[in-house]
């Protein structure tokens, strides 16, 4: 097509432009996704082990909440929670956000992200994966095993008064967020 408005033929709910990067949440054709990646127009979905291990080395990712927006950094940690499995899954980056804490804009109400690993060499992207966005829970079993670790590695973090522990803070007025690597 030259010119005019995109728009959904007959055979289809929807059409609109999205980035390669933006095409993995979304209901394709079924084989669509088999044909691009054949043709060489989109690449497969990393392997879990590079993602858990490029992530985990990483001290910082980069996430993009919505096709059309812009990245921002975050710092996080890389754990495997326990969820029962054999073998256990590759774990998930927790992040935590709210006063005093990094900002990470709309990543409440969006349901998956891009999250970009840069390379410690070079700062170019070593590696994208998908992943889906939930808050984790003050007082259940994934919060107490991840809080501790996080407190750990924000080394710079500032106590409030009567603060014993930045985890105060983050339970009565910060969101720690789960990614976990999706597709």
């Amino acid at each position: 097509m030259i010119g005019g408005e995109l728009a959904a033929g007959d055979d289809a709910a929807d059409a609109r432009w999205v980035s390669l990067p933006g095409f993995g949440g979304l209901a394709l054709t079924t084989g669509l996704k088999e044909v691009l990646y054949a043709w060489g127009v989109a690449g497969r979905s990393p392997a879990p082990a590079l993602v858990a291990e490029a992530t985990k080395r990483a001290g910082v990712v980069w996430l993009t909440v919505s096709p059309d927006g812009a990245a921002f950094p975050v710092w996080h940690i890389w754990r495997t929670v326990g969820s029962g499995l054999d073998p256990p899954p590759p774990g998930a980056a927790y992040l935590v956000t709210g006063p005093g804490e990094q900002p990470a804009p709309g990543l409440g109400a969006a349901g998956r992200v891009t999250v970009t690993v840069p390379s410690k060499d070079s700062g170019g992207a070593l590696v994208t994966w998908t992943a889906s966005v939930r808050q984790v829970n003050p007082g259940s079993a994934e919060w107490a095993a991840v809080i501790g670790p996080l407190v750990a590695g924000r080394l710079n973090a500032v106590l409030g008064p009567g603060e014993a522990s930045p985890a105060d803070r983050w339970a009565r007025s910060g969101t720690v967020f789960c990614l976990t690597p999706v597709g």
